[in-house]
Formats: C-alpha cells, sequence, structure tokens
C-alpha cells in the first residue's frame, strides 16, 4: 500500500460512531454502522462494541481500552 493511501486510510476511515442497537442472529452478536454500513462485534462480558484480535480467539475494545483499565466501580 503507498504511503500516500495509507494516510488517507488513517485520517479519513469510518470512526464507526454511530451505531445500532445490539442485533444477535444465528449466535453472533453485533452491532451496525450506520455511516458505512460494517458490521462490529459486540461482547456482553465488557458490554460494548470490540474487535477480534487476529492472534487470539478473543475480543479487544474497539476504542482501544483493555479490560483491566476499565474501573468496575
Amino acid at each position: 500500500m503507498s504511503v500516500l493511501r495509507w494516510l488517507l486510510h488513517v485520517l479519513f476511515r469510518c470512526r464507526h460512531r454511530h451505531l445500532t442497537r445490539v442485533f444477535t442472529i444465528r449466535n453472533r452478536t453485533y452491532q451496525v454502522c450506520t455511516e458505512c454500513g460494517s458490521e462490529v462485534d459486540y461482547s456482553w462480558e465488557l458490554m460494548r462494541s470490540v474487535q477480534p484480535t487476529p492472534d487470539r480467539n478473543e475480543y479487544a475494545p474497539l476504542n482501544g481500552v483493555s479490560r483491566e483499565q476499565v474501573p468496575l466501580g
């Protein structure tokens, strides 16, 4: 990928800020971005949108905050 294309992708990609309610269909729980139409996985454990991690079979928070950083009280 060229440097210019990468820079444009980083600056102007969809941030998925406007999401629909949570859907659970065929054992998959997700939300849909109303701006770009992407399906974003949702975790009931974390109670937030997540993205699958490529190296593990777990999920990482979509906003980059790990579960350990979230206050529980």
